[in-house]
């Protein structure tokens, strides 16, 4: 059993940090008759309060549920997820700690600590920045806090499904061979059923398991299976019955048929070579921060797909599971990453141990939803570190050891001296040529030099973008932060990319503007402007042009400039990441520190 714990709770904020030695946590510092304690809501992001906003620091939430299991069952809380570190104490007695802001734990809570009336929950949120953190003192999204999505009391059997796990292979007859592993706490014997969603009354196949092992296996084979695609997003229903006579609950698992692999420098889905045309996405919307409502979340992923895309990137962490419901079911291929990002402390064992966590957490959650089909273990990290590139490796490796089905791979912004991406299935570069640097007139030449660096992976493009404020349109041809100059860039971008038909896909960088604390400049004011769409969601000029610019190409020039730069340009790219990049990263962690200034 499942209680949506979610609602109106207390909160106070701990500006100066006394919260623990004045023991807040405890029943009588915590009631509702205290008048610090005001009224909040779960989930929520306490910077998305305007009083809030320019706050970093210790935020402090109670509220009270009474228990209605049974004496001898299992009970735990469970949070979708807290940014960043999560304490929580019931009746005043601690029962957990967490570290990471973007995946769901629970905390176990002994019988022997709860109440048959009344109890208290107690949880300090805490969202300080540290480079031994994931991520890390700075990163180009807002540093939201708070226990960010829902929170539920699980009462639970101990005779009950820990997880299942399918994985599905398409057969040359047109069926296909579905694989299910399963793990539960005590062994039991259950039945088991396949139906098409939508068809809960149409068996399509079934069986029982006399279960004698904690963790067991068995095979399904589905004849003239429905795949699941962008196109036809065809989904099934493995529901897993406990025998009769057992206590234990139903486990339900929706999933789709399909494969994903890579041959050569193409990347095969379901039997085909793909080429993904895909736009990135930030978990945020006003006025909710990052505690977006699951309607507005399945919103995004339709109006995403109404432009024509057939692929998401979730940047740079992992969202709430209702967005990948939504790709589920509506057709959108996912690329999903844990928070590895730009310069963390990648000699600590500790911090990669997170970072491996966060790994093992995504991919537990992640496993059935067909859309997934990339597993990414950072963006933009300096892989020309041997402690990174050692870092990202392992993480490569781990991924791999946990999802044999799914294609591995990290995001760089490293051209010609990005040695790491041998180990990856596929190559994924951000490029900003153009905008940042150089002219976008080159953009074919630079990739074509760029891939000789691993010339026998597929590659994707997973970033291009360039800033416009919403409704700021100019007639100038090379405007900066006008719509018109940031239509005409992605139009080159997207044309080039399609000419070069060995790129099997891209990504716009991004959907929808979002907070950055670093980005101050007059068009900017506090926003990644971005986005193919405006904080309110208005679309931009580049919307006007989609979904027909998303077939269009340029065949590239037989000839192009940095085929002759390319050992230059590999020279001047180790300077700027040895010597520039950190001055300018000095310079932004400077900006996005002086704009937490605290609590108005």
């Amino acid at each position: 059993m499942n209680i949506l714990l979610s609602g109106e709770w207390r909160g106070r904020p701990d500006p100066k940090q006394t919260g623990l030695n004045q023991e807040w946590f405890r029943v009588n510092n915590s009631g509702p008759d205290i008048p610090e304690w005001k009224s909040v809501d779960v989930p929520s992001c306490w910077n998305a309060d305007p009083r809030y906003e320019r706050y970093e620091g210790i935020f402090w939430y109670a509220t009270d549920f009474d228990l209605p299991g049974e004496a001898d069952s299992e009970i735990a809380i469970r949070f979708l997820a807290v940014n960043y570190l999560c304490r929580a104490w019931v009746n005043g007695r601690e029962i957990g700690i967490h570290e990471g802001g973007y995946l769901p734990f629970e905390f176990n809570v002994p019988n022997e600590r709860l109440l048959p009336g009344g109890n208290r929950l107690v949880v300090m949120a805490e969202n300080f920045r540290s480079s031994r953190r994931i991520p890390g003192a700075l990163f180009d999204w807002f540093n939201y806090g708070g226990i960010v999505r829902d929170v539920e009391l699980l009462i639970r059997s101990p005779f009950r499904f820990k997880d299942a796990r399918v994985r599905t292979s398409i057969l040359s007859d047109g069926g296909a061979e579905i694989t299910v592993n399963y793990q539960q706490i005590q062994t039991f014997p259950f039945s088991w059923l396949v139906t098409e969603c939508g068809e809960p009354d149409k068996p399509i196949a079934s069986g029982v398991i006399e279960s004698h092992a904690l963790d067991g296996s068995f095979e399904i084979i589905i004849p003239n299976a429905k795949l699941w695609s962008p196109e036809t997003p065809s989904l099934y229903m493995l529901e897993l019955k406990p025998a009769p006579g057992v206590n234990a609950e139903n486990h339900s698992v929706r999933f789709g048929v399909r494969e994903i692999r890579t041959f050569g420098p193409r990347i095969i889905f379901n039997g085909k070579p793909i080429k993904l045309k895909g736009d990135s996405l930030h978990e945020e919307l006003m006025p909710y921060g990052r505690s977006i409502p699951r309607e507005e979340r399945f919103r995004d992923a339709r109006d995403i797909k109404k432009l024509g895309f057939n692929a998401l990137r979730t940047a740079h962490y992992t969202h709430d599971e209702a967005l990948l419901d939504a790709a589920d079911e509506i057709g959108l291929l996912v690329l999903e990453e844990i928070p590895v990002y730009w310069d963390i402390d990648y000699e600590s064992r500790s911090v990669y141990e997170k970072a491996e966590s966060m790994l093992r957490d995504m991919i537990a959650r992640d496993f059935n939803h067909p859309s997934v089909i990339q597993w990414s273990v950072g963006n933009e990290v300096p892989v020309e570190n041997e402690a990174c590139d050692l870092f990202i490796q392992r993480l490569l490796a781990e991924a791999r050891s946990l999802d044999e089905t799914r294609l591995v791979t990290y995001v760089s912004s490293r051209f010609l001296i990005d040695e790491t991406r041998k180990a990856s299935d596929v190559c994924c570069v951000n490029c900003y040529l153009g905008w940042y640097f150089g002219d976008e007139k080159e953009l074919a030449g630079l990739l074509t030099a760029t891939r000789e660096t691993a010339p026998d992976k597929p590659w994707l493009v997973t970033e291009f973008g360039a800033c416009a404020r919403s409704g700021f349109r100019s007639p100038k041809r090379r405007s900066k932060y006008s719509e018109n100059r940031q239509a005409e860039f992605l139009a080159h971008y997207i044309r080039t990319i399609n000419g070069l038909d060995w790129i099997s896909g891209w990504f716009i960088w991004i959907y929808r503007d979002f907070k950055s604390p670093m980005r101050n400049h007059k068009y900017q004011q506090g926003f990644n402007r971005k986005g193919i769409v405006g904080v309110e969601r208005e679309q931009k000029l580049i919307c006007e042009m989609l979904p027909s610019l998303l077939d269009e190409k340029i065949l590239p020039k037989s000839e192009s400039i940095m085929k002759f730069l390319a050992p230059a340009f590999k020279k001047l790219e180790e300077f700027a990441w040895r010597f520039a990049q950190p001055m300018i990263a000095r310079a932004a962690k400077k900006e996005y520190d002086d704009f937490f200034t605290g609590i108005k």
